[in-house]
């Protein structure tokens, strides 16, 4: 016997949460993109030693981010404190589990970059630690919404596939923040190649970025083998068929959304259009690397 969909104040709670960090994530570029990362100095949680800042654009923006870090902090750890204790059904747990570390370990990163500025590579792993503690939330929100949770056994081939995405994805993920904080998206705004000859200097930067197309374009291929082996378990698993075409219009318009960036010359609006778009991708290839990772099996409520 399954739990009941979980009660409405904490299903609220859950999707409050989740809009919140898409917010949050969606925030994190508005502070890349307005060079607003030092709106506060190098002071931390306070804004230049105050509790309120001046009234300033460039702390203001920096300042709204730390704070919407911080309820979001506190509503995901309340979320969880009274999943683990009000909840049986094991993936529940540990999806809260899931969004609590990585919610901590972002905003632990965000913190450290402020106090001492970091490398490229470490804040697009910011923004992937970012983008899982997003994918944890959302799914715990879907959660606990259900009736009880899917366990029909999904086909193997796609239980391996569905892991495979999950970790190209990432890595995708990673690809695209490297290049937004290396700043190599304005070295070469064509699309689908450079047909400008780059600087020297540039060079470096043009390739890193056809590398990102090209791998945008294996995604691609990635998710259409998703979905055409999903629609084997579309009668057993139906959730896992309307994930994996979710997972396809999301990368479609992924797609449109890299076009559009580039011939708005990286506009700040179709920056947050493609950042919105992928953390949906994010979540939608997430709940299939959940549904692979316990396709049949009798573990996910807690045993008494």
């Amino acid at each position: 016997m399954r739990d009941q969909p979980a009660p409405r104040p904490m299903r609220l709670l859950a999707w409050i949460s989740s809009v919140a960090t898409l917010l949050l994530v969606e925030m994190g570029f508005v502070v890349t993109f307005t060079n607003s990362g030092q709106g506060c100095g190098g002071s931390w949680p306070l804004c230049k030693g105050q509790f309120i800042p001046d009234i300033a654009f460039h702390p203001l923006i920096e300042f709204s981010h730390r704070a919407l870090a911080a309820i979001i902090s506190v509503l995901v750890v309340g979320l969880a404190i009274w999943v683990w204790r009000r909840r049986q059904v094991a993936v529940e747990r540990y999806l809260a589990a899931v969004a609590v570390l990585f919610i901590l370990v972002q905003a632990a990163i965000g913190a450290a970059d402020v106090i001492s500025p970091e490398s490229a590579p470490v804040l697009a792993l910011h923004f992937g630690f970012a983008l899982i503690a997003l994918a944890a939330t959302s799914l715990l929100a879907v959660a606990l919404s259900q009736r009880q949770v899917p366990t029909g056994a999904l086909p193997l081939g796609l239980r391996w596939l569905s892991v495979v995405l999950f970790i190209y994805l990432y890595l995708a993920v990673y690809l695209g923040a490297f290049v937004a904080h290396q700043n190599a998206g304005v070295a070469c705004l064509t699309w689908p190649l450079c047909t400008v000859t780059p600087r020297a200097s540039q060079l470096p930067l043009v390739q890193l970025d056809e590398v990102h197309r090209a791998v945008a374009i294996g995604l691609f291929v990635l998710v259409v083998l998703t979905v055409l082996l999903a629609r084997r378990s579309r009668a057993t698993r139906p959730d896992a068929y309307r994930a994996a075409h979710v997972a396809l219009g999301m990368v479609l318009l992924q797609i449109v959304s890299g076009v559009v960036l580039v011939l708005s010359h990286i506009a700040t609006w179709a920056v947050l259009i493609h950042v919105g778009l992928v953390s949906i991708l994010f979540v939608a290839i997430g709940y299939l690397l959940v549904a692979a990772l316990i396709s049949g099996s009798d573990g996910v409520r807690e045993t008494s």
